[in-house]
């Protein structure tokens, strides 16, 4: 792009390239916006001109523009750069019995079923919950079936129940306080698993 001033205090732009080449006489507050989004992306006001057609007192025409700087993580006390968790931690649930009287704890549960997979193992917890152990199916609940299995926790738990719900239909998490499994979780739980073929 080229700027040429005129007499009458407008600028001819010249724009060519990429097949393209065009001129277009504006005034100088058009050019100076352009010039400004060319070197910073952003768009500034124009510079109001006084009675005379001339810049406004103090104005040179030149525009400036600086650089963006990203904030970046402060370093922790060891050194490392800490990151925004975007993930809710989840807790465990105290009230909750993983060998409750007279009925099969969890740990036998989970190695009868021999869940492979998150959403294998989150629908196992969320079953045993409800009809073993008779007890809400909560994110701190399956939290606390993971810990007692012995099985390594997902990043985003939360997110593993959403998934199970969403791709594969055997929980219903419209309300994480009462996590429901699907009949078909059901009958997954129940007839699929073990999956003899994977052994």
């Amino acid at each position: 792009m080229t700027t040429e001033s005129t007499a009458s205090g407008t600028f001819i732009v010249a724009v060519e390239g990429g097949g393209l080449k065009m001129d277009k006489e504006v005034d100088q507050a058009t050019v100076l916006a352009v010039v400004n989004l060319l070197m910073s992306g952003e768009v500034a006001p124009p510079t109001p001109p006084t009675v005379d057609g001339t810049e406004a007192a103090g104005s040179t025409g030149a525009v400036s523009a600086k650089p963006r700087r990203h904030r970046r993580p402060s370093p922790s006390k060891n050194g490392k750069t800490k990151r925004a968790s975007k993930t809710k931690s989840v807790g465990l649930d105290k009230d909750l019995s993983l060998r409750p009287k007279n009925k099969k704890s969890f740990a036998d549960f989970a190695n009868e079923k021999t869940p492979s997979n998150h959403q294998d193992k989150v629908t196992v917890c969320v079953f045993w919950l409800i009809k073993t152990a008779g007890h809400k199916a909560t994110p701190e609940a399956v939290n606390s079936c993971y810990e007692g299995a012995g099985w390594k926790r997902p990043a985003d738990l939360r997110n593993k129940l959403a998934v199970t719900a969403s791709k594969c239909g055997w929980l219903d998490t419209g309300d994480y306080e009462d996590i429901k499994i699907t009949t078909s979780g059901e009958d997954h739980v129940k007839h699929d698993l073990p999956d003899t073929v994977k052994k």
